[in-house]
Order: C-alpha cells, then sequence, then structure tokens
C-alpha cells in the first residue's frame, strides 16, 4: 500500500471509514501523517476493481467465462472460478447499464457519410466523403445543385 500523497511506502492502518453499508479500511501514512482509504476494491470483494473490469471487458469482446478465467491465471496469477466471474457480470452489469443510460451524448452538426449511394428521381447517385448539415434535405439539395442534377 502506497500513500497517495507522498507515494511512501510506511504505512499502517488506522481504522475504518463507513460508505453506504460498507467498511473501508483506512490508512496513515508515517511519513506525512496523511490519513486515507483504499478505494481500489469494490465493496464486499478481495479482487482489486481493474481485475473486475477487464472480466467485464474480456466478457463483452466475446470471450468465454472460461477463458477469461484462464487469462487471469496466466497474466496476474489470480485464480478465480468462472462462477465467480459470472456472478460479476450480472452484478456489475446492472449499475453499468444505469451508468450508459444517464449518458447524454454531444452530437455535433455534421453528418459524415464514406461511400453513399442515394436515389434520386431513379439515378442512382454514388457520393464520397459527404458532410452534411444537421438538416439533411437542405445539405442533400446543396450536394445535388454541385453535382448538377436539378
Amino acid at each position: 500500500m502506497k500513500c497517495p500523497l507522498c507515494q511512501g511506502l510506511d504505512v499502517i492502518k488506522k481504522g475504518f471509514n463507513y460508505y453506504k453499508e460498507h467498511r473501508l479500511q483506512r490508512y496513515k501514512c508515517i511519513s506525512c501523517n496523511k490519513m486515507f482509504s483504499d478505494f481500489s476494491k469494490l465493496p464486499k470483494n478481495h479482487i482489486n476493481s481493474e481485475i473486475v473490469s477487464l472480466c467485464i471487458d474480456l466478457y463483452l469482446k466475446g470471450l468465454s467465462y472460461r477463458v477469461i478465467k484462464q487469462q487471469l491465471v496466466e497474466q496476474f496469477g489470480i485464480n478465480v472460478s468462472h462462477v465467480t466471474i459470472y456472478y460479476w457480470l450480472q452484478k456489475y452489469s446492472e449499475l453499468i447499464k444505469k451508468y450508459v443510460d444517464s449518458l447524454n451524448p454531444r452530437l455535433s452538426a455534421v453528418w459524415q457519410m464514406d461511400e453513399t449511394f442515394i436515389d434520386f428521381k431513379g439515378i442512382w447517385l454514388k457520393i464520397n466523403n459527404l458532410n452534411l448539415e444537421q438538416n439533411f434535405l437542405k445539405g442533400l439539395r446543396k450536394l445535388l445543385l454541385q453535382i448538377q442534377v436539378l
């Protein structure tokens, strides 16, 4: 355990912080007298949160639970059951879903298309690298005027 302020290794345990019904170990750095908690572990979980998020990422990339288990053993020396990885996905996917649903993406006013075909009065037009403004019809009219179809 390192002190987040001075990066010192002279750290002792100093009680607990209670956070949303969970108990977090508090530490005190002897060098700088700073008190801090270790937030790298998820509540009620002995595995680092980065390992859990890696497992979720690998699963979403198409790996099976057993392959993820094998990767953890080979790369980090962590031996967890494939069922544990399944439970992590069940537990944290709901939190991830709530977070993703709360996001409001900022979209620009320009659409970018690559190799698009448009049917205009029976004529198929191939358009390369087109930037249309947010008003699609206005941008399409501008494009058709450029290629002298109208």
